[in-house]
Order: structure tokens, then C-alpha cells, then sequence
């Protein structure tokens, strides 16, 4: 439900983040077609396949309704490899991907040695990066079950 991401080196090039609060995204993508939404939101809209070491296959909605805060949930990955789509969301699913990669709502910042992000589990995404011999990327990420809270 939130992460953490903490700097200790940037890349030598590159590695730059976007982040996208996910009930911006909602709101353009319901404004194009509710059905999107509708689509978005079948109970095996997204299946990630089993993980050898970790886990089993997991499908759920790109979009729910948290049971405990009632706050939207979007589970989404921009991964094309291994992932698989229900029917229904193709169309919704190209939609998303657009909104994606032209919405001018992102926040775009790149961290620096010392600097970190702590946040609900917003959308987020990483140029691409180079290392160099002297300089090689260290990013530390956390991911947690609960919510950051604001108290």
C-alpha cells in the first residue's frame, strides 16, 4: 500500500522517476469511457504468473475500492512480459497505457545522493539509466502492506 525509495548513488546517466497519483488517472480514464473503468475493474483484469521463489499466480482488479478505507486501489504494471490480460480490457488497457505516457499530470524528478521518497503506492516509473566503472546506481526500495498516515 506504500514505499520507500532512498538514493545512497544516482546513475551516471539517467534513472530519472515519474510519479502519478492513481485517482487522477481514474478520473481521465472514466471521462474517456466508464466501460474502461468497468473493464479495469474485473476480479481477473490483471494475472501475474507464479514466482518460482516467492509466490503463486496472483489476478485481481487494476482498480478496487480498499475494504478497510474505502480509498481507490490501482495495481497496475506497465510490464509486457508474463503478464496476462482479461479480454475485456484490451481496449481499456490501450487507453491506460496513453494516459500513461502523455497525462501532464506527473511529477518528474530525479533523486540525488541522500534523498528519498516515502508515499502511498502511487504510480511510478524510472527512465533509463547507465552506470559508469566509478559510479554504479544504488536505489534501496521497501514496499509496505499498510498506508503511510499523515499523523
Amino acid at each position: 500500500r506504500s514505499f520507500m525509495m532512498h538514493c545512497v548513488r544516482p546513475a551516471a546517466d539517467g534513472g530519472d522517476n515519474s510519479y502519478l497519483d492513481p485517482e487522477l488517472i481514474f478520473l481521465l480514464l472514466y471521462d474517456q469511457n466508464p466501460d474502461y473503468i468497468t473493464a479495469l475493474s474485473h476480479p481477473q483484469a490483471m494475472t501475474i504468473p507464479a514466482n518460482q521463489d516467492q509466490r503463486g499466480m496472483r489476478s485481481g482488479p487494476v482498480f478496487r475500492l480498499d475494504a478497510v478505507t474505502g480509498k481507490l486501489v490501482m495495481r497496475y504494471t506497465e510490464r509486457l512480459r508474463h503478464i496476462k490480460w482479461h479480454p475485456s480490457c484490451h481496449k481499456a488497457l490501450e487507453s491506460l497505457r496513453t494516459l500513461l505516457r502523455t497525462t501532464p499530470y506527473k511529477l518528474n524528478y530525479k533523486l540525488s545522493a541522500k534523498e528519498g521518497v516515502i508515499c502511498n503506492n502511487v504510480l511510478h516509473t524510472r527512465s533509463a539509466f547507465s552506470d559508469s566503472p566509478q559510479r554504479r546506481r544504488l536505489l534501496y526500495r521497501a514496499r509496505y502492506r499498510e498506508l503511510v498516515s499523515a499523523q
